[in-house]
């Protein structure tokens, strides 16, 4: 069998997708597969994918209408023989030994997800170690729901972890479709259901800050549908499996509210009021369709959303927002707001 599937959704990346490929192709564990999605390129990705493939037979193509990443990497998975899977963007690129050391550790310890560190580099050619993992404990197993209480927040990629391809599919952690942010709901979902979660401290993956990329986009329509999208995924997630008073999972999920209150809200330094906001107003009186008390039941209709620009303040902006949030989840508010004050509290 494989060892490694590594998975590589590609999309008008020509610039880009050969040093991806080449730091694949020159990993020191030589039992892999590198499965490249052509996820509808319409530049010149294909002819490069195609060049590599006459040279390496460990690379095979899929192409397929346009569906976007959630969408390519589902594609992947579901063609993937390794023993593990490793998702990797186009854009990006890992460290010669990083399928060797991923797959030992993982192997040894028997594990359902390995975490790992990594690195963001920038268009100067300036690269940083991503602090995000100072509070992980490396070397030690642990429960998903145990690495929920040590992780305060977990990392909602699932790029920078190697995932047991039959824990995978036996979980159904596939990514949703035609949304951005289409991760985090595999990756609360996948520790949720995890018996043996461990952290590696080795930076193998090189995240590209492509201002081109989904991460580098300004604020779309979009970004929003897609936060909020991930946003009722999770907290339907944390319903069905009553977890809504353990810490660590309440940690994480605050996290990603506290991305979707500040990443698009652009503001001049020290003078909020002084920029045009962009923000969700509605466009019909129907926002919520369905509503009979309990989230599962409440369907939001994104097609009733219109992005306009408008100046105004910040708060209203993040109270917009909220509103949105509790609709979807009613206990959320009592959860930020515990939140909230512990955050203030600890200022002082």
């Amino acid at each position: 069998m494989v060892k490694v599937s590594v998975i590589i959704p590609v999309y008008n990346v020509e610039l880009f997708v050969g040093r991806c490929l080449d730091s694949v192709l020159t990993q020191t564990l030589t039992s892999i597969e590198i499965i490249c999605v052509n996820d509808g390129s319409k530049d010149n990705s294909l002819s490069i994918l195609e060049e590599y493939k006459s040279k390496d037979s460990r690379i095979s193509i899929l192409s397929k209408p346009n569906g976007g990443l959630g969408s390519a990497r589902n594609t992947g998975i579901s063609k993937a023989t390794g023993e593990f899977v490793l998702f990797l963007d186009s854009d990006d690129w890992i460290k010669p030994n990083a399928c060797e050391l991923l797959y030992k550790t993982a192997k040894e310890n028997r594990l359902d997800i390995l975490q790992a560190k990594f690195e963001c580099t920038y268009e100067s050619g300036k690269t940083n170690i991503y602090n995000h993992f100072s509070t992980y404990p490396a070397n030690k197993v642990l429960s998903g729901l145990e690495f929920f209480n040590v992780a305060k927040p977990i990392s909602n990629f699932n790029w920078d972890k190697l995932w047991n391809r039959e824990f995978f599919l036996k979980n159904n952690l596939q990514n949703l479709e035609g949304v951005y942010f289409e991760d985090a709901a595999t990756t609360f979902k996948g520790l949720i259901y995890a018996k043996r979660v461990m952290y590696l401290d080795f930076p193998f993956h090189s995240y590209y800050q492509n201002p081109n990329s989904i991460t580098g986009i300004t604020f779309s329509k979009k970004h929003m549908r897609g936060r909020i999208y991930q946003f009722k995924a999770i907290t339907e997630l944390i319903d069905s499996h009553n977890l809504w008073n353990h810490k660590g999972v309440m940690f994480s999920l605050i996290n990603i509210i506290d991305i979707l209150l500040n990443q698009y809200t652009v503001i001049k330094k020290y003078n909020y009021s002084s920029r045009l906001l962009r923000y969700f107003i509605i466009k019909k009186r129907k926002l919520i369709r369905d509503q009979i008390g309990l989230r599962n039941s409440i369907k939001l209709d994104f097609k009733s959303f219109e992005i306009m620009w408008i100046p105004i303040n910040i708060i209203i902006v993040k109270t917009i927002i909220l509103f949105f949030l509790v609709k979807i989840s009613p206990k959320f508010v009592i959860i930020f707001v515990k939140h909230s004050f512990l955050k203030i509290k600890n200022c002082f």
